[in-house]
């Protein structure tokens, strides 16, 4: 499969698809992963730095020691998903679904959560004033930092 980047720079990965693989070690920064499958998926030690990864499927994947500054990742649906010491500063997640997605000991500074669905989310780390969370939606099952809920977020009915 081959990786685009938006520097017109290309990665040939040994995978038909970025669904069902254990992927360590690579560097997207970058990379245009829009409108693309990752689920069920490991990621390990990958730079998704800057990537655009827009409309994309997420569900059950794992990322672990993955870098996601400035990346793009709106409207995808990451239900299910597992972040381990990632990060995730300046990230824009804006209206995706993040309901079940277990987030551990990663770094949210000025990440863009805008009305994303954490409907029974875990999330283990601390929660800056410069992340923005307006109209998130979650539900009694979410489990917030310390029990504090972010500003602007509300309870599903």
């Amino acid at each position: 499969m081959k990786i685009n980047f938006i520097t017109d720079k290309t990665l040939e990965i040994p995978y038909l698809s970025l669904s069902d693989i254990t992927l360590e070690n690579q560097d997207f920064h970058r990379a245009v992963l829009d409108e693309l499958d990752l689920s069920n998926s490991k990621f390990s030690n990958i730079n998704f730095r800057g990537a655009f990864m827009s409309y994309t499927k997420m569900r059950h994947a794992i990322f672990e020691n993955c870098n996601f500054i400035t990346a793009f990742a709106m409207e995808s649906d990451l239900s299910f998903s597992e972040f381990k010491n990632c990060n995730l500063v300046g990230c824009n997640f804006r209206s995706s679904n993040l309901a079940n997605v277990n987030f551990n000991s990663i770094n949210i500074d000025s990440a863009i959560f805008d009305e994303c669905d954490f409907s029974g989310a875990v999330i283990n780390c601390e929660l800056p004033k410069t992340a923005s969370f307006k109209n998130v939606k979650y539900n009694d099952k979410t489990i917030w930092y310390n029990g504090i809920v972010p500003d602007g977020a509300s309870m599903s009915k």
